[in-house]
């Protein structure tokens, strides 16, 4: 296959980070560093490897690749892994009501790449067997749906990060993305600040009259929107301050409406 060679020149998708959680494959490990180098991606994370590196196995199946695996961040945990990254996007085959609130396809997601141009992007990919667990689910903003036939559901993992990073390499092939002049929050001030509100919520009494709504339910949907939205730091404290004053309303209320001594 003949290469064109402007393409190198025009992708940059050097701002997005592959997170492998709990691996187990070293050949899936190796398949996965090519996928991404043939895409244009390579920043490559990896938490809590479930098996000991073999370096032989992951070279052969890299080939071209390796300096990828070579080049990788270990982690123990994803929250350790992506305390640096500005929007986190989880990977799924699977869809529904505790899998965020919506999930966007592979192509829909890399519409929206130029609004993410400065911004570090994290794609999340579970482990082989049973992907994503619900604990690594909530540390993400969104969520990328790869639809597959009923025929036979499951898609090897070196598969599912070709298509994601197909899409957004293709993206970024068609447009100039657009220079974004601030930097949004990390995904760790993301989740303090979800952590925050909620809080605030809670004192402003919210969950004892809205008790469908649970804590936790509430915390991911703040998490969410705001990841998505890639609020500045002036932004998020703006909000954080916004929720505060109404709380703090909310108790003067509660003290001016409590008799006074010589009332009763």
């Amino acid at each position: 296959m003949i290469k064109d060679p402007s393409i190198h020149s025009v992708s940059s998708l050097a701002h997005i980070t592959v997170i492998l959680c709990r691996p187990e494959g070293q050949t899936n490990i190796g398949s996965v560093c090519r996928a991404m180098k043939t895409m244009g991606i390579t920043n490559l994370s990896i938490v809590d490897m479930q098996t000991s590196a073999d370096l032989n196995t992951i070279r052969t199946w890299s080939l071209s690749a390796f300096d990828i695996y070579e080049q990788a961040q270990h982690f123990t945990s994803l929250k350790d892994a992506i305390a640096e990254a500005h929007l986190v996007v989880a990977t799924s085959r699977r869809i529904g009501k505790n899998r965020k609130f919506f999930g966007l396809s592979a192509e829909e997601f890399a519409t929206q790449l130029p609004q993410y141009a400065q911004q570090k992007i994290a794609l999340v990919f579970g482990n082989e067997k049973n992907g994503l667990n619900e604990e690594e689910m909530d540390l993400c903003h969104t969520l990328i749906h790869i639809p597959t036939s009923d025929l036979y559901p499951s898609l090897n993992l070196a598969q599912a990060v070709q298509i994601v990073t197909y899409e957004l390499f293709k993206q970024s092939l068609q447009v100039n993305l657009i220079i974004h002049p601030f930097t949004a929050i990390t995904a760790e001030e993301t989740l303090n600040l979800s952590t925050t509100l909620t809080q605030h919520l809670d004192q402003f009494g919210f969950f004892a009259i809205s008790r469908e709504n649970g804590y936790r339910h509430v915390q991911n949907f703040w998490q969410a929107i705001i990841g998505r939205a890639s609020l500045t730091p002036k932004e998020a404290q703006f909000l954080e301050k916004m929720i505060r004053q109404l709380t703090h309303m909310k108790v003067k209320e509660s003290l001016s409406s409590v008799p006074h001594q010589d009332d009763i």
